[in-house]
């Protein structure tokens, strides 16, 4: 027999004290237990109050948590840390799972969706598994993930950027950023090959403004063929294509200096 010697209300909860251990109990199990000071209840409907009292409790604290979105692994770790019992903890998960609070497809379709141009494929896989994710999901997930199509967008953005660094050096990085997101380098050249007109070609502007620099740099140091050597080898270092560095050329004359 189990008697309860002190029941009073603290801020919002209600606690009870049994055997000198003080609890807060959920507002339910006031009503559906008749809880007041002085009331004995035999050890079973004890053992049933305990156990009733703890399953809300964990709930409660789970619904706290997927005020952020949760898959079955994140929440089951966060309640692994509780002093809830494993079987209550079993059985909010179960109920949490059967009430649609938890559905890890539902998690990785939307983790893909945010992060789908943050992430490549490898990358996305890798976190989705981290976070508790099954292979049979992940599998189902990925199968609607077209990395081409998405490459393609995020290529368009940057090359419909202006920018001032010359075609092929922002070629490169924009390769070195997808690459770096955790895109397929095939995948990332394939579609670099068929989007390159995108960017407009606006190297021989830019190749006289970078030319004049190196020429004021170097005039004072270098002369004839050997300015002219320099002057070509800092603008294949600053990304200009061949061809547009042998055109510039064609168009100063280094002999009076």
């Amino acid at each position: 027999m189990k008697k309860i010697t002190a029941f009073e209300k603290k801020g919002k909860s209600i606690w009870v004290t049994v055997d000198g251990h003080a609890f807060s109990v959920e507002p339910e199990m006031i009503i559906k237990y008749h809880l007041k000071a002085e009331l004995e209840m035999e050890d079973k409907t004890y053992q049933a109050f305990i156990a009733d009292n703890q399953y809300l409790q964990c709930l409660r604290l789970s619904f706290v948590k997927l005020k952020k979105m949760l898959t079955i692994a994140e929440l089951k770790n966060i309640l692994s840390t509780s002093s809830f019992p494993i079987g209550i903890q079993k059985q909010v998960i179960h109920y949490l799972i059967e009430k649609k609070y938890l559905d890890d497809y539902v998690y990785a379709k939307m983790y893909l969706e945010q992060k789908k141009t943050k992430e490549g494929p490898e990358m996305l896989k890798f976190h989705l598994q981290q976070k508790g994710i099954s292979p049979d999901i992940l599998e189902k997930t990925m199968s609607h993930y077209r990395e081409d199509v998405i490459i393609q967008e995020l290529m368009e953005k940057k090359l419909n950027t202006p920018t001032k660094k010359p075609k092929r050096a922002y070629m490169m990085q924009i390769k070195q950023q997808l690459i770096a997101k955790g895109f397929h380098r095939e995948m990332i050249e394939s579609c670099m090959m068929s989007h390159e007109d995108l960017l407009e070609n606006k190297d021989q502007e830019i190749i006289h403004v970078y030319g004049q620099k190196i020429i004021k740099q170097y005039q004072h140091k270098l002369t004839g063929y050997t300015l002219y050597q320099k002057i070509k080898e800092k603008l294949y270092q600053k990304g200009f294509a061949y061809e547009d560095i042998k055109r510039y050329l064609e168009t100063i004359d280094l002999q009076s200096w």
